[in-house]
């Protein structure tokens, strides 16, 4: 005999419906007892979201703002009014600092004052810009540093700064120009042969025809001839 279609139909057993609703009334428990902290949580979350993409508005604000305004204190730097231009650079840095135009903005209050002479505050200015030489800005901060060093009388550091800036220079003239004022500094202290040195140095970057050597081997030649003259004498 055929059985009843519902005969198909799958019958819970008092424990098997036991288990259903406990389980069923345990989540309806749990999620009472955890539905705040997920709320929160969720809250958390979201509120870390808004924050960083209103970091990155901030940020980019910022950046249109330094970059609106460098050329004021660009204008301010070229007057003769020394206090007003260092003022100006320092609230320019203190308010934009971190971006690119603050960067320039370090370098043009290093001219300022080293002018004033001032090299220390200077070289406070430029030091940790001048860490990076691959940066344009940090090459041109490493050279204003070394000579920042020459005008307060540490020829040692500057030299040091001008060395670590031709290792780390990214292009050929750049390491060229770093190591021609090593050897000036070399030069100003009595110290010829050291000067002869980097000369020969600076042949290494060049190839054999290039003219722009001509001007180098002049000069170790000029120094190698003082050398052998000093000697003879």
């Amino acid at each position: 005999m055929a059985k009843h279609p519902t005969a198909r139909r799958v019958h819970r057993s008092g424990s098997d419906e036991d288990s259903f609703i406990s389980g069923v009334l345990h989540s309806s428990t749990w999620a009472k007892q955890n539905g705040r902290p997920l709320l929160i949580g969720g809250l958390v979350v979201l509120a870390a979201l808004l924050g960083l993409v209103y970091a990155r508005s901030k940020g980019a604000a910022k950046i249109e703002g330094a970059t609106t305004d460098i050329a004021k204190v660009r204008a301010t730097a070229q007057t003769d009014n020394v206090q007003l231009a260092k003022q100006d650079l320092e609230a320019f840095i203190k308010k934009y600092d971190g971006t690119g135009p603050a960067d320039e903005a370090k370098l043009m209050l290093a001219q300022v004052q080293l002018e004033s002479n001032q090299p220390k505050e200077a070289i406070t200015t430029l030091r940790d810009l001048a860490g990076d030489p691959k940066n344009p800005v940090g090459y041109s901060a490493a050279l204003l540093l070394g000579a920042a060093y020459e005008v307060d009388n540490q020829p040692s550091q500057a030299e040091q700064t001008y060395l670590r800036t031709a290792d780390r220079a990214q292009f050929e003239f750049q390491k060229v120009q770093a190591l021609d004022r090593v050897a000036r500094v070399r030069m100003n202290n009595n110290n010829p042969q050291g000067a002869a040195e980097i000369y020969e140095r600076i042949l290494g970057l060049f190839e054999s025809d290039d003219p722009a050597r001509n001007e180098f081997e002049m000069r170790l030649a000029e120094l190698r001839a003082q050398s052998t003259a000093a000697t003879q004498s």
